[in-house]
């Protein structure tokens, strides 16, 4: 009878016998239906098994710490970058940590002499950096400027015969390896400036002072087998300048060896005596012979390959100073 009586209840609910569900607490219902059943919210809840890893979200941007700006003894000793575009307009690109200095000579023949450098995106417009020149200072222009996480920067860089723009982005959220550095070549060689971009500041051009008259009461500089017993004298900057500096009597003398990087001209800019200071440079080797008195403000442009500095050589009035001079960046 058992048999039959469940024959008969599983034809009935095939033939859908009432249009009303069967009731939940119904066991025989659950045991005839093939299908299974369609879960609620709260039974969905209840035979559901939570997933044991996490749900997928956005990447997390990369930790980040900011640092000051360098110091000029850590530029000397920064790494090159590659930034596409800088080495045609005569640029050099390098960074410490997280800090970007782009520094451009005169030495493109499609560019001519630098002008000066407008930030157009990514700064405020009176904001600046203690190392850069954005206007030309003895053939130079500098920019500084941190790359960090979110970084969208843009800069008009103006010469005498034509304008780029330098862009530096690091998209916030992605790895460093996504920071993009590069000159975009805003117009072709040879052409005006860009519109809206700063014109060029002929009276930013800064050319050597005359020499000053020879010394009469120096007496003669020591030889060069004299110099090499005279013990190194103290000029900040000298040894990452590659640079070895003496002081004998009233006379200063520096030999700079190549490194790396020889040197490629050396200019007396300011200070300099008229037959006094001689400059050499030769076989990559160069050499600066010059009075040290009281008195003395001597400035002398070091160029390297995508590096310029000035040895600055000062006594103002008083005892011979401990330091005789530094090696800067030009201003």
């Amino acid at each position: 009878m058992r048999t039959l009586n469940s024959h008969v209840m599983g034809f009935c609910f095939l033939l859908a016998c009432g249009s009303e569900p069967a009731p939940a607490s119904s066991a025989s219902s659950a045991r005839a239906t093939s299908a299974p059943p369609v879960a609620s919210s709260a039974s969905a809840t209840t035979v559901a098994k939570p997933s044991s890893a996490p749900t997928p979200s956005a990447a997390a941007p990369p930790s980040f710490s900011e640092t000051p700006e360098p110091e000029l003894s850590e530029w000397a000793k920064s790494k090159v970058v590659a930034a596409p575009g800088s080495s045609k307009n005569a640029c050099d690109t390098r960074m410490v940590r997280e800090w970007l200095r782009v520094q451009c000579v005169d030495r493109s023949p499609e560019r001519g002499t630098p002008v000066s450098i407008e930030v157009t995106e990514g700064r405020a417009p009176t904001e600046r950096y203690k190392g850069e020149n954005l206007s030309m200072v003895n053939d130079i222009t500098t920019l500084i400027v941190p790359v960090r996480p979110g970084t969208d920067f843009a800069a008009n860089f103006n010469w005498a015969k034509g304008s780029d723009v330098l862009t530096v982005k690091w998209p916030a959220g992605q790895p460093e390896s996504a920071r993009e550095i590069k000159f975009a070549r805003a117009e072709s060689d040879g052409a005006a400036a860009v519109e809206g971009s700063a014109p060029p500041n002929k009276a930013a051009t800064v050319a050597s002072e005359p020499p000053l008259e020879d010394l009469p009461s120096v007496g003669a500089a020591p030889t060069e087998e004299e110099w090499a017993k005279v013990a190194e004298a103290r000029v900040k900057g000298s040894t990452a300048a590659g640079c070895e500096t003496k002081l004998s009597g009233d006379w200063f003398y520096a030999k700079c060896e190549a490194k790396g990087k020889p040197v490629k001209e050396l200019v007396a800019v300011k200070g300099h005596r008229k037959t006094q200071t001689v400059l050499s440079v030769k076989d990559e080797l160069a050499t600066l012979l010059t009075p040290y008195v009281e008195g003395t403000e001597t400035h002398i442009r070091m160029v390297r390959e995508g590096e310029t500095r000035v040895l600055v050589l000062r006594w103002s009035k008083g005892p011979k100073p401990e330091t005789a001079g530094s090696f800067e960046l030009p201003q």
